[in-house]
């Protein structure tokens, strides 16, 4: 178990809004509509931080592309670029002022509204990983190891639960600096070797830390299939 000191970060001070912090890797399409998106919920977010680990040089906010990777003047995008494409670089951000980061995928816009109910969830439930993706694991006897589930459909209509993937969730912003002094390094090798699984891993970290529950937030199934 890790010892979560809340203490220790005091720059994550703004309670009333929360940072999107956007994982993006060579869908620039999507990014582009996610940032248009997530820009126009600018009453509820502080920054948005777009996590780029493509290896050229990151879109100019005065470049003929700008309005697209920016989104509309005044709007408050910031482009962290990492020098490697692993995929653990979307938890590697720092100087975030608020205590919620909302983690999201370039292909995933939650509407605003739904985002604002979510945040307010998470005020309600802190040291949980609240979100809208819902997974399972269970103990297969037969093959003597665990067992990922998947199950959308029943998992959101009242079917157990034991993760709530980062696909789209909120967390505390402590989390990331959890996430990178304690996560054992064979699990960051077993993440980089398969690029995938860092969002489990980001739910062990959390439940280790404070032993709490993820928090499913559901969307009406007709918007995911949109």
């Amino acid at each position: 178990p890790m010892k979560l000191d809340l203490a220790s970060d005091p720059v994550a001070s703004d309670d009333d809004k929360f940072t999107v912090v956007l994982n993006t890797f060579r869908r620039r399409d999507m990014l582009v509509r996610s940032i248009r998106h997530y820009a126009s919920c600018a009453h509820h977010i502080a920054e948005i931080r777009v996590q780029w680990s493509e290896q050229v040089p990151v879109p100019e906010r005065d470049g003929p592309d700008g309005p697209d990777y920016f989104g509309p003047p005044h709007s408050k995008v910031r482009y962290d670029a990492h020098p490697t494409t692993s995929i653990q670089n979307r938890f590697d951000v720092r100087d975030i002022t608020t205590t919620a980061v909302f983690h999201v995928d370039d292909d995933v816009r939650i509407p605003c509204a739904t985002l604002a109910r979510a945040h307010a969830a998470w005020k309600s439930n802190r040291d949980a990983v609240v979100g809208f993706y819902p997974r399972a694991h269970r103990w297969d006897a037969k093959k003597c190891k665990h067992e990922y589930v998947w199950g959308d459909v029943s998992l959101r209509l009242g079917g157990a639960f034991s993760v709530v993937l980062t696909k789209a969730a909120f967390t505390r912003t402590e989390y990331l600096r959890l996430y990178a002094d304690h996560l054992p390094e064979e699990a960051r090798r077993y993440v980089d070797e398969r690029k995938n699984c860092e969002d489990i891993a980001m739910q062990l970290v959390a439940s280790a830390a404070t032993g709490a529950a993820p928090v499913y937030v559901p969307v009406p199934a007709l918007r995911y299939w949109w």
